[in-house]
């Protein structure tokens, strides 16, 4: 993340959703929440791309490096189709792995 990791962690992990699946990704987060059991849930979005985000915290377009594959993970411009696992902790606290999908189409988004 580079300068911007301090940014990143005064945000939600919801606010890089995109904003159509926001609501779903809320009400799984929730129930991870309400119901302490460890199990956790699986969420498929789309998540801002790494270089969005790093533009939202104040990265310039320069300090934004590309990798060979990046599209492989690309849904559009902006964001990539990701599930996010989500699993209670402790009160007020989960702990969430994003992971990329790769893939190609809206047909592995399951729209």
């Amino acid at each position: 993340m580079g300068p911007q990791g301090p940014g990143m962690a005064t945000r939600c992990i919801l606010d890089f959703v995109h904003p159509d699946e926001v609501e779903n990704a809320r009400k799984d987060l929730r129930q991870v929440l309400e119901g302490k059991t460890g199990t956790g849930s699986i969420t498929r979005v789309r998540f801002l791309r790494l270089s969005a985000i790093r533009l939202a915290l104040g990265a310039g377009r320069e300090d934004l490096a590309l990798w060979k594959d990046q599209e492989r993970i690309a849904f559009d411009s902006n964001y990539l189709a990701a599930d996010l696992v989500i699993n209670w902790v402790a009160d007020g606290l989960v702990l969430c792995f994003i992971h990329a999908i790769v893939a190609g189409g809206w047909a592995w988004m399951g729209g």
